[in-house]
């Protein structure tokens, strides 16, 4: 399991240093190749884009994504333009570093061999596979030395309807006889019966309210003997559901210290049926 997560952990670090967003990976549409088309050798500002192309490019991505993707176009061009200019590495947020992306780069192209030598097509499905495994035998397996309790992402809710909001809850019962460090969730949505994709793109995940947990993004704690619970809100995107239901699978990992050992637990996922909004269909109509 730890090495399936480092390498979709790998995966999420060279997206963000490239992109600046993870959620530019899984946006869909022409918008791709008319990117590729604009950095090209051949295009008349090659690896930059000019405005035109920028624009271009714009109306190609649908309305809620345009702010992402526009954020995206300006930190290549801000990229490259320092990199002509020879600064490899420079502290402006919104420009890659080039050292980053080399060394990212090249793990990701070391996990993508690797899990392909294991007969997998991509990290995404190995680490699919690994989260089955684990949910198959996790009714039957004892408790990893360590651990301080079963763990899972629990659903207030069976469906929703795109544009609303449900509620994703974890609760923890820290039963370890010192403090659990250093806590920190990752919250993977995925679509049910998929190759394991991440799918949060298509989702807004508010910032969790805590009980008994000080924190959940690296440097939480939780008493001895204290139960803690985190809740997001979750708001499906109108891309979640356009035609029909789709289920999604909403889990991710949980990290924390005890002392000087660290420990990695997968949170079992919850699914969540996403339907259209009726209002959404229709304003389409004709």
């Amino acid at each position: 399991m730890e090495e399936s997560r480092n390498y979709l952990k790998n995966f999420v670090d060279v997206s963000v240093e490239i992109f600046g967003n993870l959620s530019v990976v899984d946006i869909k549409g022409e918008w791709k190749q008319a990117f590729f088309k604009g950095v090209s050798e051949n295009s008349p500002s090659q690896y930059l884009l000019d405005n035109s192309e920028a624009d271009t490019i714009l109306q190609l991505v649908v309305v809620d994504h345009q702010a992402v993707i526009n954020t995206f176009l300006q930190r290549w061009n801000n990229t490259f333009s320092a990199w002509k200019d020879g600064s490899s590495d420079v502290s402006e947020s919104n420009v890659m570093s080039l050292q980053n992306v080399r060394t990212l780069g090249d793990t990701f192209m070391d996990n993508t061999k690797t899990v392909k030598d294991k007969g997998f097509s991509s990290v995404f499905q190995y680490f699919g596979y690994v989260m089955e495994e684990y949910k198959k035998s996790v009714q039957e397996a004892k408790p990893e030395e360590g651990i301080c309790a079963k763990v899972r992402i629990r659903i207030t809710q069976d469906l929703v309807l795109t544009r609303d909001a449900f509620q994703a809850r974890l609760e923890i019962e820290n039963g370890e006889e010192g403090s659990l460090e250093k806590i920190d969730v990752d919250i993977i949505i995925t679509r049910t019966g998929g190759n394991g994709s991440l799918e949060n793109d298509l989702f807004s995940i508010g910032q969790p309210v805590l009980e008994g947990i000080s924190d959940v993004s690296g440097t939480g704690t939780l008493a001895t003997g204290v139960k803690g619970s985190a809740d997001w809100l979750i708001v499906a995107y109108k891309g979640a559901a356009v035609d029909e239901d789709v289920n999604y699978d909403v889990g991710g990992t949980l990290s924390y210290f005890v002392g000087e050992k660290e420990f990695n637990v997968p949170l079992l996922p919850d699914t969540i049926t996403v339907k259209p909004n009726p209002s959404l269909t229709l304003g389409l109509l004709p």
